[in-house]
C-alpha cells in the first residue's frame, strides 16, 4: 500500500503548471477579424517567421520561460514569471497594435499561469517608446539594443 502524506499530494493545478515548466518557447500571433476585432492565438515558427510578409496575421511575440542571456537585472528563474521578447509588428497596421500588444502579452501570460512577466523589446522601436509612459510596465534594465521591462501579471489592471 502506498501511502501520501497530506502536504505531497499534488492538486490538479500543480501538474498543469508542470507541465507548461516543460515548454521552451511558444510563438504567439495577432490577428485581425473581419469586423476589425482583434484575437491572438499560438502559431508555428513558420508563420511567425513571416509576419512581416504575409496578410493574416499582424503581430506576434515568443513567450518563453528561458530567462534573457543578456540582462541579468530581469532574470528571476521562477516558475511564476514568465519572458516575452521577439515582439513583430507588420508595417501595414496602425499604431493601436500597440494598445491591443499591451494587453495580449500580458492576458497570454495569465493564461499560462504566470504572476510576472519580463519583457524585451529593441530599444529603438515604437512599441518601447510606447510603453515607457505605461504605468503598468515598469523599466527594469537597458543594455546597448534593448529595453526590458517588468508587469505584475497578477496585479494588471
Amino acid at each position: 500500500m502506498l501511502y501520501v502524506g497530506k502536504n505531497s499530494i499534488m492538486k490538479v493545478k500543480d501538474i498543469f503548471k508542470s507541465k507548461k515548466n516543460d515548454s521552451t518557447s511558444e510563438y504567439v500571433g495577432v490577428f485581425v477579424g473581419k469586423d476589425g476585432s482583434f484575437a491572438f492565438d499560438a502559431i508555428s515558427e513558420k508563420r511567425y517567421k513571416g509576419i512581416l510578409t504575409g496578410s493574416k496575421i499582424v503581430a506576434g511575440f515568443v513567450v518563453s520561460q528561458k530567462p534573457f542571456d543578456d540582462c541579468e537585472a530581469v532574470n528571476d528563474n521562477n516558475a511564476d514569471r514568465l519572458y516575452v521578447e521577439g515582439v513583430v509588428i507588420s508595417p501595414r497596421i496602425s499604431d493601436v497594435i500597440y494598445d491591443v500588444l499591451h494587453d495580449f502579452i500580458v492576458i497570454n501570460c495569465m493564461e499560462r499561469g504566470a504572476k510576472w512577466l519580463s519583457l524585451k523589446l529593441d530599444k529603438n522601436s515604437g512599441f518601447a517608446h510606447y510603453l515607457a509612459s505605461e504605468d503598468a510596465y515598469k523599466l527594469a534594465g537597458t543594455t546597448v539594443e534593448h529595453i526590458y521591462f517588468d508587469v505584475d501579471v497578477a496585479n494588471f489592471d
